[in-house]
């Protein structure tokens, strides 16, 4: 949201430093802005239309990137081919996408997942692919129905908010995959034209930009780490178990319950949205 806010397409971005930096500096944070950009106009294109299948038709129950589609056309993206700033291709390149939800094999019908009986959040596990799980899909799969009923705030998520959850995470991967130009120099690492200092080092507010849009990539990345970790956990157990190797799917299931993995995608969601807010008001000054 900030960054879409404060956005300004006719002005590159400026620095005090050398004139490689800068450059570099400009293409960075066009790049962000694009991701940002993008990954906005993915939720504010999916969520009132989840917001609607939720209340109305039915649950999805398996919002992932494979499953959502995305077109890029028209004359916003003509208008980004004929771009010159490299702020104004960002905007231009963001506002040409469309996008699209398919795939509704594991969806239930709305009012009855919202029930108690069957087909409801109590009989139905968790479904999909785990890795866009939240913590209350990972608590109603390992600790089952009575887990949610002593943790009314998953229980909501799980109830009712499970496909906007998996939407969010959707969002956050394509801002860190969009976001595609490296990383300043850092850590004393000298840049092509001698300079050598870290990233964020300098005053600029592009500088700081770049120091908090860093961070957020690398508490991204934490949380992923843990959600594939935990999903190669669950794989491994679904294999031992559909083989009927009782002993092994036995060990894997006694993994993720060890690893509390509802707990520890809570701490790593917290620093990410920690992160996500020092972005914001970043951008904001």
């Amino acid at each position: 949201e900030a960054a879409a806010g404060e956005a300004e397409p006719s002005a590159e971005v400026s620095d005090e430093s050398s004139p490689a930096r800068s450059r570099q500096l400009d293409a960075y944070c066009a790049s962000l802005l694009e991701a940002v950009l993008s990954a906005r106009s993915m939720v504010a294109a999916l969520a009132p239309t989840l917001g609607r299948l939720n209340a109305e038709i039915a649950m999805h129950r398996d919002i992932n990137s494979r499953n959502l589609l995305v077109h890029a056309g028209g004359a916003e993206a003509e208008a980004a081919e004929a771009a010159q700033a490299l702020l104004e291709t960002a905007v231009a390149r963001a506002s040409a996408l469309r996008f699209f939800v398919v795939d509704f094999g594991s969806s239930m019908d709305a009012s009855t997942w919202k029930g108690d009986g069957e087909g409801s959040w109590q009989t139905e596990n968790p479904t999909g692919d785990a890795r866009y799980w939240g913590p209350a899909s990972w608590a109603r799969h390992l600790g089952g129905p009575h887990e949610l009923l002593q943790a009314p705030a998953l229980l909501k998520q799980y109830a009712q908010r499970l496909d906007m959850f998996s939407l969010a995470v959707c969002a956050m991967e394509a801002l860190a995959a969009l976001h595609c130009e490296e990383a300043l120099p850092r850590d004393g690492e000298a840049a092509a034209d001698g300079d050598v200092r870290r990233l964020g080092d300098g005053d600029s507010p592009a500088d700081h930009i770049a120091e908090k849009a860093e961070q957020l990539m690398g508490s991204w990345e934490s949380y992923w780490k843990l959600a594939l970790e935990s999903f190669d956990r669950l794989t491994s157990y679904s294999h031992f178990a559909c083989c009927g190797d009782e002993h092994r799917a036995g060990l894997c299931w006694e993994e993720l319950r060890q690893a509390d993995v509802p707990k520890a995608l809570r701490g790593r969601l917290a620093a990410l949205c920690d992160a996500l807010g020092s972005l914001a008001e970043a951008l904001k000054r």
